[in-house]
């Protein structure tokens, strides 16, 4: 009888090395291999994008397009020549959270392709399958992409001044600035119709160009082109949300007697003189003065008049409603602002996307050729 020249132990350990379908059929399920190619895809695209998005930020910024007259060509210049390095702020946010937030997106997209391909009878993927797969994966990424985009673009907005703090100061700072975990979700309404907008074309149109023969990162290029043109609108408005200042806009020079939201009143002394009381403004909250009852009617209306405009108008500026914000923007900068970034986020998602969803294309055949997953279809 002969003896065993491996141990057993070691001789399945060396079995399950040489044939990964082993290894993959009984351990590792298909949706941990889906989100695990597309966090590797996603990283290496963040990182080919992440200058063109510090542009993109610097210029929808409300500080930044007065600053650049939103060109995104002389601020990028301008920031080569003085801060170089400052191209790559919040790379390191980027890398760590597009990981996850990549991971979900192609992941969910992957699973519920899958699933709508089995329940079709495993032959042909329906346009609207595509569609509803791509708009559920760019939902589910927001829990994700919206923090990341809060913590992102307020680093790389911030103040020259504020350059100097030490990377965990920064995140500090942030962290006091946003208010704790519900401001990471501030804006969070327009990310939702970013990024749904955004997956809702990419991934169906990814498809159709892949089926058609065109070259992976080609296809990829050309989907994220198009798809980033579509969300741009959505993308500017939650920058200016993210951007935003919130303060309040200044009162004619009358109304200052109502800086408050106390309603004015009137009483009159005992020479004649009335006195009108606004809880803010000139003398303490009032202003005295001898009217006649005619131009005291018309100063109460024109109070009355300006407390409610001005209340209209905080509204809207603290609103992080996007419809209301998208309405002040063209209301007072024109409609194309909207577009503001669309260059910078095109001319960024050939590198971005055409890296990512190529990459992910590879490892996904890779990895459907090892036995890794059993069945693969196009991004």
């Amino acid at each position: 009888m002969k003896s065993r020249l491996l141990p057993s132990s070691l001789l399945s350990l060396l079995q399950l090395v040489l044939y990964p379908s082993l290894l993959c059929a009984f351990i590792i399920p298909d949706p941990i291999v889906h989100f695990g190619i597309g966090a590797i895809a996603g990283g290496c695209g963040a990182i080919a994008y992440q200058p063109f998005d510090y542009v993109k930020a610097q210029i929808q910024s409300e500080e930044g397009a007065k600053r650049y007259q939103n060109n995104g060509l002389a601020c990028f210049w301008e920031t080569l020549q003085q801060h170089p390095r400052a191209l790559l702020t919040g790379l390191p946010v980027s890398v760590t959270g597009v990981a996850p937030e990549k991971s979900v997106k192609l992941g969910v997209n992957d699973i519920l392709k899958d699933s709508f391909l089995l329940a079709n009878g495993g032959t042909v993927l329906p346009l609207w399958s595509q569609i509803v797969s791509g708009a559920v994966a760019g939902a589910c990424q927001v829990v994700v992409s919206s923090p990341l985009d809060v913590i992102k673009v307020r680093l790389q907005t911030r103040k020259d001044g504020e350059a100097e703090e030490s990377g965990l100061d920064k995140f500090r700072l942030v962290w006091q600035e946003v208010n704790g975990v519900a401001g990471l979700y501030r804006g969070v309404e327009a990310c939702l119709i970013r990024d749904i907008s955004f997956t809702a074309v990419c991934f169906p149109l990814y498809s159709a160009l892949f089926d058609s023969g065109i070259d992976p990162f080609l296809a990829g290029a050309m989907s994220g082109v198009v798809s980033t043109f579509i969300a741009t609108p959505a993308d500017m408005v939650k920058t200016r949300i993210l951007t935003r200042q919130q303060q309040t806009q200044p009162l004619p020079a009358f109304s200052a007697v109502a800086a408050t939201s106390t309603t004015p009143s009137i009483r009159a002394q005992s020479d004649g003189t009335l006195v009108m009381s606004g809880g803010g403004g000139f003398n303490n909250g009032t202003m005295v003065g001898i009217y006649e009852p005619q131009e005291v009617d018309v100063m109460m209306g024109d109070l009355s008049q300006d407390l409610k405009t001005t209340t209209t108008d905080n509204d809207i500026d603290s609103s992080n409603n996007p419809f209301l914000v998208a309405k002040r923007i063209v209301e007072q900068e024109g409609s194309k602002v909207l577009f503001t970034g669309v260059s910078e986020r095109c001319v960024g998602a050939i590198p971005r996307f055409g890296i990512t969803l190529g990459a992910h294309e590879w490892l996904e055949h890779y990895a459907s050729s090892v036995g890794l997953l059993s069945t693969h279809l196009p991004s």
